[in-house]
């Protein structure tokens, strides 16, 4: 069994042990990977969802956990192809005319599991991306210690770790002041508080962390400078999210309610109606690095990224759009306009009812 079949194994066997009158379902495998389903908006009733490729609970909103599936993971959707070749183009454009220097966009049908991208397996430095495991893993702590997200840690009163930050949260917290873990997770999350998530980081053990990127398939960064995350790769823990496959499902629920209240209103929410509801997660990065041919002049290499689940009514979409450039201004706009390519798509009828 290679490490897609088991990482599709383990998840599917997450939700049935999740739901155990559902242990009567048949579960299918058959590919590798792991398939999506049907969620529906914040205004519509879930429903169970069923058909050859994958069953659903449904039931539950911003959730629906996985009972069984068969959908491929090693190649993207055939007839997504004219749509493929339209975000490449759509990112050949940005490059050709310096808003972006290289950029990489992962596509995913939450209906049915049929996915496309382009680049979509080149790294990044996933920067406030990894914030997203982290509140996992409190989480997951949580499900054996309830009181554990009443528990206080201390901010202490030395470094800002929000000062050169470009994309600043509305509402930090207060250095020299105390908060619940739950208080620091919402605030990591939500104003991707960086204070926050040191503290969070600090208290945390490193087996704990390594355990949410280990059942998740991707692998551990070695420092925040590492591209240690590729689109495809960073889209699991959506996905699982979603699935309700790791977390119990109030908790997964929780996380990408969290996940919805990101303030991140640049990037992939820009290029959307503001009506549409997105549990989404932006990461940003400024790296300084030598000049190998002077040996002197720094180099700065910005990342944008912005990740996450888009509640189209009746078609919900994954979609993960990381780029590099030299200005933030013009990377945000150009994730904002791949978001605009992708929903366009979607609301002429790209996924399947």
């Amino acid at each position: 069994m290679n490490h897609h079949n088991v990482l599709q194994w383990k998840e599917i066997m997450r939700a049935q042990k999740s739901n155990p009158r559902n242990w009567y379902l048949p579960i299918i495998l058959f590919a590798t990977g792991i398939g999506i389903g049907y969620l529906p908006s914040q205004h519509l009733s879930p429903s169970p969802f069923q058909n050859d490729d994958m069953s659903r609970s449904g039931g539950y909103e911003f959730v629906n956990p996985l009972l069984s599936c068969d959908i491929s993971e090693d190649n993207p959707y055939r007839d997504y192809k004219p749509f493929r070749q339209q975000l490449q183009s759509t990112i050949d454009k940005l490059i050709a005319k310096g808003a972006i220097t290289r950029g990489s966009i992962y596509f995913r049908d939450m209906n049915h599991g049929y996915w496309t991208g382009v680049n979509e397996d080149d790294a990044f430095i996933p920067a406030s991306l990894m914030k997203v495991p982290l509140m996992i893993a409190y989480l997951k702590e949580s499900e054996g210690d309830r009181s554990l997200l009443q528990k206080r840690l201390f901010l202490p009163n030395e470094t800002d770790g929000n000062t050169e930050e470009i994309f600043k949260p509305s509402t930090p917290l207060s250095l020299g002041s105390s908060y619940s873990i739950q208080q620091l997770v919402s605030a990591m999350i939500e104003q991707s508080d960086n204070n926050a998530a040191a503290a969070l980081n600090k208290a945390v053990a490193t087996n704990t962390i390594d355990d949410v990127y280990g059942e998740f398939g991707v692998p551990v960064p070695v420092d925040e400078n590492t591209p240690a995350a590729t689109p495809k790769t960073y889209m699991r823990f959506f996905r699982i999210l979603y699935n309700a496959s790791y977390l119990w499902r109030g908790d997964s629920k929780t996380a990408l309610e969290m996940l919805a209240q990101t303030n991140f209103k640049d990037g992939l929410v820009a290029g959307m109606p503001v009506d549409i509801l997105i549990s989404h997660k932006f990461g940003e990065r400024t790296v300084n690095t030598l000049n190998t041919s002077s040996g002197q002049t720094s180099v700065t290499t910005k990342q944008l990224h912005d990740c996450g689940i888009v509640y189209y009514p009746r078609s919900p979409y994954g979609i993960c759009i990381m780029t590099e450039g030299t200005d933030f201004v013009q990377m945000k706009k150009a994730i904002a306009q791949l978001s605009n390519v992708a929903y366009t798509a979607v609301q002429n009828g790209l996924l399947q009812k």
